[in-house]
């Protein structure tokens, strides 16, 4: 209770906070429905506009002491999940979809490599990332070693998505995706971000290996969300 009153008294002294915080309290309500293939729910959108406009909201709901903490923290623990396999490695190039501010972005130019993010929107004065939409990216085909993303779940077109990946990925280029597990709360997903769910985590990996990508390696993790970090690689 002590805490719920401490942040209330937080919000309230701020402005900026207060505006955020009642952004995220008015959220849109969306309807949903059960996606083609079963045990998956899609948030049903009038258009893709509407889509993208929900989705580019989302960052101006989060305080920057939020954003700081995560960067850290997420940073740190996807550095050594990557250190873990060998497919990371200085030099290669990477793309990591729906960045937001970059954190992703920075732990792979940590360990070396050449990395660049693209979001729907990365906010003001971002080196990190670039304006990008990972429905249909602005880059060669076969250009990139690896693709990472964990926003698959807010993903319009997970077909779509994927075909993306794999265009813009270089023969045996590998595609790392953290899914998080199963959540299946409809209701929730008509006021949440989230443009996607599942009943099994098992679901969407299948999903996308059978698009021609081979499982290497899966890992369970803990942070930012339970799910799995997941290694394919283009065959």
């Amino acid at each position: 209770m002590y805490s719920k009153i401490k942040k209330i008294s937080k919000i309230a002294k701020n402005p900026r906070l207060f505006v955020k915080y009642y952004k995220n309290r008015k959220r849109k309500s969306f309807n949903v429905e059960d996606g083609e293939v079963i045990g998956i729910v899609k948030k049903k959108y009038n258009s893709y506009k509407d889509y993208t406009d929900h989705q580019k909201a989302k960052l101006e709901t989060i305080d920057n002491s939020t954003l700081s903490n995560y960067d850290k923290k997420f940073g740190n623990a996807l550095m050594d999940r990557l250190k873990t396999g060998g497919e990371i490695k200085s030099g290669v190039s990477v793309l990591c979809l729906a960045a937001r501010t970059g954190t992703e972005v920075k732990s792979f130019i940590n360990l070396g490599c050449f990395a660049v993010g693209i979001d729907l929107n990365p906010g003001k004065d971002n080196k990190f990332v670039l304006p990008g939409d990972f429905h249909n990216l602005q880059y060669a085909d076969n250009c990139v070693n690896v693709v990472f993303t964990n926003s698959i779940d807010h993903s319009f077109d997970v077909d779509k998505l994927i075909a993306e990946v794999k265009r813009v990925l270089k023969p045996g280029g590998y595609f790392i995706n953290e899914i998080a597990g199963a959540n299946n709360n409809k209701e929730a997903l008509k006021s949440n971000f989230e443009a996607i769910i599942w009943d099994d985590i098992n679901i969407m990996v299948n999903k996308i290996s059978e698009h021609g990508f081979k499982i290497i390696k899966i890992v369970n993790i803990e942070y930012p969300w339970e799910g799995k970090h997941v290694i394919y690689k283009l065959v």
